[in-house]
């Protein structure tokens, strides 16, 4: 059963190239959730939800030297050791110290993927961009620093800005 397991993604994405139909029902199931997605949204007050999220981001960016000193102390009655970084330089040091005091031989990445897309729309060029990469299990590194972020993006949105 694993075995076949394995050949799900490859076998999933040549189904989708070489069979029209199958491509027209993934396409219409994506169409189909995103319609029901947006549905739902409309049922939500959102306004109400940015107003409150704004609140919370607001409280806990004022109060940030609590949750981080509260989150370091629950950490470390968990067993956690706890490093402080303030710029990526740090965090590189602290991690090559780590490495070097335990000997460590490997390390995990985070790594991330969409099984489809990063679009519902099918006239993007997001809509099945990662299939293929899924497939190939070629995943992309999580970037973790907001440089890296804005290094990758191909267009950027503010609160109030039209799309």
């Amino acid at each position: 059963m694993r075995a076949k397991a394995k050949l799900y993604p490859k076998e999933a994405a040549r189904l989708i190239r070489e069979k029209p139909g199958v491509r027209e029902a993934v396409t219409g199931a994506t169409l189909h959730f995103e319609r029901n997605r947006l549905k739902a949204y409309a049922e939500v007050p959102i306004e109400a939800w940015r107003e409150r999220a704004k609140a919370v981001k607001d409280h806990v960016l004022t109060h940030l030297d609590h949750y981080l000193e509260l989150a370091e102390r629950r950490l470390r009655e968990n067993g956690v050791q706890v490093h402080w970084a303030e710029t990526p330089e740090d965090a590189h040091r602290v991690l090559r110290e780590v490495v070097a005091r335990h000997g460590v031989k490997r390390a995990v990445k985070a790594k991330s993927m969409l099984a489809g897309g990063q679009s519902a729309d099918p006239a993007s060029a997001h809509f099945y961009d990662q299939a293929q990469p899924y497939v190939d299990r070629n995943f992309k590194d999580v970037a973790y620093y907001k440089e890296d972020v804005e290094r990758r993006a191909e267009s950027t949105y503010h609160p109030g800005q039209r799309l």
